[in-house]
C-alpha cells in the first residue's frame, strides 16, 4: 500500500489522461516520466492487474465502487482537495432547495446514511471515507 506522497511519487501511475485524477498526480508532484496515460479507468485496472502499473489516483466514490467489483483494491495516500458531490436545482425553486437539503440534514444524521453508503459503495466505504476525513 502507498502511505505517503512520497511514495506514490516513487510507483508506476496509471492514470486516465485529461482527468483530474491526472491533474492531482502531478499536483502532488509525480514525475510525468511515471505516469502511464490510459483511456479510462477500466484500461488502468486492466493494467494494474496485468503489473504495467503499480498505482493509480481516483477519486474516493470512484473507488469504493471500484472495490465492488476488486476488492483487492486498496486505499492509500489521500491527496489533493476534499471533493463533494452534489445536486442541482433550478434557481427559480428556492423551495426545493430548502426541502433537499433539510431531508438530506436529517438523513445524515440517523442511521440509512451509513445503510446508502453501504448499500451502494461496499462494506469498505466507511472506513475509506473516515479515513478521508482525517
Amino acid at each position: 500500500m502507498v502511505n505517503t506522497v512520497e511514495e506514490l511519487r516513487a510507483e508506476k501511475i496509471g492514470v486516465v489522461k485529461g482527468t483530474s485524477w491526472a491533474q492531482a498526480a502531478i499536483d502532488a508532484g509525480v514525475p510525468a516520466t511515471s505516469m502511464e496515460p490510459f483511456v479510462d479507468r477500466y484500461a488502468v485496472f486492466s493494467a494494474m492487474r496485468a503489473g504495467k502499473v503499480t498505482a493509480t489516483v481516483m477519486s474516493l466514490s470512484d473507488f469504493t465502487l471500484a472495490t465492488r467489483k476488486d476488492p483487492g483494491l486498496q486505499a492509500g495516500v489521500f491527496i489533493g482537495p476534499a471533493g463533494m458531490a452534489g445536486f442541482a436545482v433550478r434557481k427559480n425553486e428556492p423551495g426545493l432547495l430548502a426541502a433537499l437539503n433539510a431531508y438530506l440534514d436529517n438523513l445524515r444524521k440517523g442511521p440509512s446514511w451509513n445503510r446508502l453508503v453501504i448499500k451502494y459503495f461496499g462494506e469498505q466505504a466507511l472506513s475509506v471515507l473516515g479515513r478521508a476525513r482525517k
